[in-house]
């Protein structure tokens, strides 16, 4: 029995080690199995936190990416606006005439040409920096491409113009010299013309003082050849002015009354024979002292005697003397009232 009972203790010892064995790797895989599922939620956990980690900071790089290329892009829209305002004061350098601050319109036009390339040049140089980063999909990209495209396109169109201005330019220069040269050529001719009309001038001068001297003297001999003198009285008063004499006759019996050879010239009045041939007398008779043809002059009478002597023929008249003498018997009496 207690061989049987030993038997059977020593059949339970095995049994029960077997059984610690197994509990024993049941409860280290369990702890294996815990810690690798605490460990592998740890590392889940940290590659969570890492993988927001990134995301974040990739949405902070890509903000701070828009950021840049929205500032690259109001770079480009600055330097277009730049071009527009540009464009503008290239076509007002076109168009204008003149002269305006110290450039000329050629010069202004290329210096709004230049400014405009460097400014496209800078764009097409932005934008294909930004294709690099963005790609050629890009849409506003694109957009500012084409924008930038067709500006150039017009800045071919003032180029143009500027070599149409600079070939019109030459052409001017070379009409200026030769407009120059003209000049040249007719300042000396008006130097020559001008100095022919001082030498004209001064030999007219002359000739015009000449012609003024023979005027005066030409004027002074037709004075002295239509100057002549008269003188109207009785015989007795002029011969006491030295001016009349008889002459001949038998003690003064049938003598001529006549001029004094030397008479007083200041007793005559002076006259213009051309002009003035109306000789006032006034009295009752009058005769003539000195010679004058019978035929050219007559004597002007009314009731009270003769008025005046009038000269028919000048030339006549005046041909043996330039010195007349009217002697008269009695003057009128200008007091008696007339009858009525």
């Amino acid at each position: 029995m207690e061989d049987h009972k030993m038997k059977n203790q020593g059949e339970k010892m095995p049994m029960r080690q077997e059984n610690q064995k197994s509990r024993s790797k049941r409860i280290l895989l369990f702890a294996v199995l815990f810690f690798t599922t605490m460990g592998l939620g740890l590392y889940a956990f940290n590659l969570h936190q890492k993988n927001d980690a990134i995301k974040e900071q990739a949405e902070l790089d890509k903000k701070a990416l828009q950021d840049q290329f929205k500032v690259t892009f109001g770079e480009i829209e600055k330097n277009l606006a730049a071009v527009t305002a540009h464009e503008s004061t290239l076509r007002s350098s076109i168009v204008e005439d003149g002269q305006k601050g110290p450039l000329t319109a050629e010069e202004r036009v290329q210096q709004e040409v230049l400014i405009i390339e460097a400014l496209l040049d800078q764009n097409n140089s932005i934008i294909a920096d930004l294709t690099i980063q963005l790609g050629e999909n890009n849409a506003e990209l694109a957009e500012y491409a084409q924008k930038n495209k067709r500006l150039q396109k017009k800045l071919q169109v003032f180029v143009v113009k500027t070599e149409e201005l600079e070939a019109l330019n030459i052409q001017l220069a070379q009409d200026l010299n030769k407009s120059e040269s003209e000049k040249l050529i007719l300042q000396e001719e008006l130097v020559a013309q001008v100095e022919y009309s001082d030498a004209l001038n001064s030999s007219l001068l002359t000739k015009d003082e000449e012609l003024s001297k023979n005027q005066a003297e030409i004027s002074k001999l037709h004075k002295k050849v239509n100057t002549s003198y008269y003188v109207v009285g009785e015989y007795k008063e002029l011969k006491d002015l030295d001016v009349v004499e008889k002459e001949g006759g038998l003690i003064g019996i049938g003598a001529s009354k006549t001029l004094k050879d030397d008479f007083d010239a200041d007793q005559f009045i002076e006259i213009d024979r051309q002009n003035y041939t109306t000789i006032p007398v006034f009295a009752k008779r009058a005769e003539l002292a000195t010679n004058h043809p019978s035929n050219s002059y007559q004597w002007i009478k009314d009731k009270d005697g003769i008025q005046w002597l009038e000269i028919t023929n000048p030339a006549e008249f005046w041909k043996s003397s330039k010195y007349l003498v009217v002697l008269t018997d009695k003057e009128f009496d200008f007091n008696k009232p007339k009858a009525a």
